[in-house]
């Protein structure tokens, strides 16, 4: 099932708490009125794919027994900047790097990773971010495609501890493999 998204000039907690409780109703109910949609910039996609929301699974009441929802800026916006590292030369700048976080990427380990990570060159940013956050450990996992090295299926998981980035972890569609950036 694709994301359902509610655009806004300033992302707020109140915001994301409010977009999710519609969603889980929209979904109890199996009716798409209650969902506050973006008049533009807005896709709905199922299985990674466009498809019409008006025909999707959302149209199917589902029971749900629990739902938890949680929302977190900061953890969206050090995602956001970790993923805007290949596009931005700025963009590691605001991350708060933890002082002990390692890097592993292609093999090779990288101490103190402030200095040698992606800082810009790509034309395309990494783009249809879709997250899963859970304020409770510290983490965001953002499922992407990885556009600024070639459209690739993504996901990225950053996790912050004490205010600052310590594990870091992706998935790549096309080698299949896990990659963890632990410090």
């Amino acid at each position: 099932m694709g994301a359902v998204t509610t655009a806004s000039a300033e992302c707020t907690r109140q915001g994301l708490l409010a977009s999710a409780n519609s969603y889980v109703a929209a979904i109890t109910a199996g009716k798409l009125d209650g969902l506050k949609l973006s008049d533009s910039n807005f896709t709905y996609q199922e299985n990674n794919k466009k498809a019409d929301i008006k025909k999707g699974v959302l149209t199917q009441p589902l029971k749900i027994d629990l739902t938890r929802l949680t929302a977190d800026t900061l953890l969206k916006k050090v995602g956001d900047s970790y993923l805007d590292m290949w596009a931005d030369a700025k963009a590691p700048d605001s991350i708060p790097w933890g002082t002990d976080y390692e890097r592993v990427e292609g093999s090779q380990l990288t101490r103190l990773c402030g200095g040698s990570l992606p800082r810009g060159g790509s034309v395309k940013n990494n783009g249809n971010r879709r997250y899963v956050i859970d304020e409770v450990i510290g983490s965001v996992d953002i499922l992407c495609s990885f556009d600024s090295l070639g459209s690739l299926l993504d996901s990225h998981e950053v996790r912050l501890e004490g205010g600052e980035g310590q594990v870091c972890a992706y998935r790549d569609s096309l080698r299949g493999t896990l990659c963890k950036y632990v410090g």
